[in-house]
């Protein structure tokens, strides 16, 4: 049996975005370039996606540290906006109850 030829299979993840998810990333790369430009913006937006634009500057200054940063995914990057934002709430929740 001739095996000079191989198969390769590869798995591909289908995601798929809401509207919300696509204006969430395009504020986090409003954040990414205003950074790289040194620029700001002003604020018309909901607070996840302002959340998305200080992390989408964050990412941008520490990039050159962090080159992983450049090579992540759209739902890698939403992932991060999303659990960030979700731990804020949950705080400002906690110290509301609190008071």
């Amino acid at each position: 049996m001739d095996r000079s030829c191989c198969y390769i299979m590869s798995f591909v993840k289908i995601i798929i975005m809401t509207q919300e998810d696509r204006e969430t990333l395009t504020w986090y790369f409003y954040g990414f370039n205003d950074e790289l430009n040194n620029k700001s913006r002003l604020m018309d937006c909901t607070s996840i996606q302002h959340k998305a634009y200080i992390i989408g500057k964050r990412h941008a200054f520490i990039g050159d540290d962090m080159p992983s940063i450049d090579y992540m995914t759209d739902a890698e990057t939403l992932k991060i906006i999303k659990d960030e934002y979700q731990k804020d709430y949950e705080k400002a929740k906690k110290d509301l109850l609190q008071d």
